[in-house]
């Protein structure tokens, strides 16, 4: 995980999650301005966006942001119309052997998520929090029994626990902002292109419908989701394994 973070960090790292969140929220009133376009006018736009990777699918910054907030992935796999799926590499998108291997290391690298795990396990030892990926952050974070009584006491405790109570509901802000992107998106294409295929090659509509809905499905943070459904229910009736969790 590299260096390990200490408590002065969490300070930097609520400011600088803060600013993220004041982009995250421009980048969603965006959509509102692409959504004045009428269909006609939309495909005189298209016509130049979706060269030299500047779609959203082909873009390779893109990828490596998605990458460093947890959502690692490297296939797509296209619900096609017939009925099919088609399993899509995403690496197809990198041009130079350099963007090959900048999306290498950003997918094998921690996301932000596992960098607070890993905070947690240090200052919550009693919950025995143990990376249960082995170095293997190529595949989206799994939820953990652990995490998720971890964050519930810090939730149920957040005056003692004031850091990462706070970090938890920025972490919350970030993801929250990220499926209204992916929902502001979906609802402009919809409007703007209908049902016809994305501008950088994907499936179009139905590929946003996939993506947007994935985060609802399939949280990155799921413990931190999952606290709230057990807080605004009866702790005692929340059920893990129901929930999707397995003990090790």
């Amino acid at each position: 995980m590299g260096e390990e973070a200490n408590e002065a960090d969490c300070i930097i790292a609520f400011k600088r999650l803060s600013r993220v969140s004041a982009i995250q929220h421009n980048l969603i009133s965006s959509w509102g301005v692409l959504a004045t376009l009428t269909p006609d006018e939309f495909i005189l736009f298209r016509e130049t966006v979706g060269r030299d990777g500047v779609s959203g699918f082909q873009s390779i910054q893109y990828r490596v942001l998605e990458y460093k907030m947890g959502l690692k992935y490297r296939y797509v796999d296209f619900a096609l119309p017939s009925g099919r799926t088609y399993n899509f590499d995403v690496f197809v998108n990198a041009e130079t052997e350099e963007e090959g291997e900048t999306l290498q290391a950003a997918l094998a690298a921690p996301g932000i998520y596992d960098a607070v795990i890993s905070y947690m396990a240090r200052t919550l030892p009693s919950f025995g929090i143990a990376d249960q990926r082995s170095g293997d952050y190529s595949v989206k974070h799994h939820k953990n029994p652990a995490v998720f009584r971890a964050w519930s006491h810090v939730y149920r405790n957040r005056m003692s626990a004031a850091d990462l109570y706070q970090l938890g509901e920025k972490l919350i802000d970030l993801e929250d902002a990220f499926r209204k992107w992916r929902f502001a998106h979906l609802a402009t294409v919809s409007r703007a292109i209908g049902s016809n295929a994305g501008t950088g090659g994907s499936s179009g509509l139905r590929y946003l419908q996939q993506a947007a809905n994935q985060l609802i499905e399939s949280p990155m943070y799921p413990e931190l989701w999952d606290v709230r459904s057990e807080m605004f229910g009866r702790p005692q009736e929340f059920d893990l394994a129901a929930a999707g969790y397995t003990e090790k």
